[in-house]
């Protein structure tokens, strides 16, 4: 879906076997407005998917962006990582709470710890559905359960801290 409608075009000359003249009369429908190049698209990856894959796993694909993206749900498939906080020489209030950009490291998100601050500070980060923007929060890691980490609109990350 991200991708501009002149390339969602090519793509569809390039990767599928639909003919140019159909795709030029989809053209001059999108620019009318009688169709939505959002529907487009969403052909276009079902057409890829089968192409590699089968029918089902088309519309299977189709279901999960639709249940991701338009219905603001977690992606089914989300691993959850076990991230071991084990240190002797801790304080007891680091073995109580943990720094998010700590975690954000540990779950190798960003390249540096600069870009998950900046990431942070401009609201992109939600931990358990809650916008975080400030980049001293410390996670409550007093109980072992898994936490719901999202960054941006499609970054999803699933993870437990065990501290000892």
């Amino acid at each position: 879906m991200s991708i501009s409608d002149p390339l969602m075009f090519r793509y569809y000359e390039l990767l599928t076997d639909v003919p140019v003249s159909q795709i030029e009369t989809w053209k001059s429908e999108a620019r009318a407005g009688r169709i939505n190049p959002k529907d487009l698209k969403v052909g276009l990856a079902k057409s890829i998917i089968r192409d590699f894959r089968d029918e089902k796993e088309a519309e299977e694909a189709a279901e999960e962006f639709d249940r991701v993206h338009k219905q603001k749900e977690v992606p089914a498939n989300l691993e959850t990582t076990v991230i071991d906080r084990v240190k002797i020489s801790d304080s007891v209030e680091t073995q109580l709470r943990q720094s998010l950009i700590n975690i954000i490291m540990d779950l190798q998100i960003f390249p540096s710890r600069g870009e998950a601050k900046r990431v942070i500070q401009q609201g992109g980060v939600y931990l358990d559905g809650q916008r975080i923007d400030d980049i001293n929060y410390q996670v409550d890691i007093t109980d072992i359960r898994e936490h719901l980490l999202k960054v941006g609109k499609r970054k999803f990350y699933k993870f437990i801290v065990k501290s000892f």
